[in-house]
């Protein structure tokens, strides 16, 4: 992967948390995959994403999904500018400079919200514990050189799944669409902007 990126390959990194939610065995973290991010600047986080601000409860979701209505400055994200996406069980990614890739935060929750590290055997978490918000849940990368290498990381792959994207309240299918046509170098194809969904309260 690293050899296949750095050379001017692109890559979408799905990646959800690796702690235990309910009974079901959480996903293990490929080391040599989070090694490999962390040197191009991004560090997957071993927590939970909590939105706190209750805007999430107008399409009938709870903290465990953090809801976006605002975005950084990227094509990716331009054309999304107040449509609502959500994040189901994500992650949270720290990034820092290496000088090996140029970064942009595409995703990043309100000061509402709070990445909690400790889930209990019945699936409680204190909201009151943990890192406040901000926090970003989707990043992309421009890898430096010639050959312009491009990936994407996304704390979560349930922000891709068929009862996310399938909804037409939400703009997960477009984001999904716009991630693919960028690191394809497609901006073209990128809309300049999408009709907001009605919010039926």
């Amino acid at each position: 992967m690293k050899t296949f990126v750095e050379g001017g390959g692109r890559a979408l990194f799905l990646l959800d948390t690796p702690l235990r939610l309910g009974e079901s065995e959480p996903p293990s973290d490929n080391e040599d995959l989070i090694k490999l991010l962390a040197d191009w600047g991004v560090t997957p986080n071993k927590d939970l994403a909590l939105d706190l601000s209750g805007v999430g409860q107008l399409f009938r979701l709870g903290p465990e999904v953090p809801f976006i209505v605002g975005y950084e400055s990227h094509p990716i994200t331009e054309p999304l500018t107040r449509v609502p996406t959500a994040y189901p069980l994500a992650r949270t990614l720290d990034t820092k400079s290496t000088g090996k890739a140029a970064l942009s935060k595409l995703v990043a929750t309100t000061e509402a919200s709070v990445a909690t590290t400790s889930i209990s055997a019945r699936g409680a978490v204190d909201p009151t514990k943990g890192k406040k918000g901000p926090l970003t849940l989707a990043v992309a990368g421009t890898l430096s050189g010639s050959q312009q290498g491009r990936f994407v990381v996304v704390g979560t792959s349930r922000a891709a799944q068929n009862s996310i994207t399938g909804s037409r309240s939400l703009g997960n299918r477009d984001l999904m669409v716009n991630i693919v046509n960028w690191l394809s170098s497609d901006e073209d194809l990128i809309p300049s902007g999408r009709r907001l969904p009605k919010i039926v309260r």
